[in-house]
């Protein structure tokens, strides 16, 4: 488990026990919003994490299609270089 995915988890559990400590407090008569306000927020930052990773490969994949791209190009007439040619031929 990564650091960030412990962390969104040590939200959840924080939550959930400030709920049920003031569940106790309040003699097992009414429960407060602070089970599902750590419940969306885990939802949210796993959600958060989810898009960050996605947006990072996709930037990793489009640095590598650039990189393929001159490198396989002369930068001064933008056609194949020498070792492109050779090994299309």
């Amino acid at each position: 488990m990564k650091p960030r995915n412990s962390s969104i988890l040590c939200v959840l559990i924080v939550f959930g026990m400030v709920e049920m400590f003031l569940y106790y407090l309040r003699k097992f008569q009414q429960t407060s919003i602070l089970l599902p306000i750590g419940t969306l927020l885990f939802i949210i930052m796993l959600i958060w994490i989810q898009v960050s990773q996605y947006y990072d490969q996709y930037i990793q994949k489009q640095k590598v299609i650039y990189l393929q791209k001159i490198a396989n190009m002369d930068m001064l007439t933008e056609a194949m270089n020498q070792e492109t040619l050779t090994r299309t031929w």
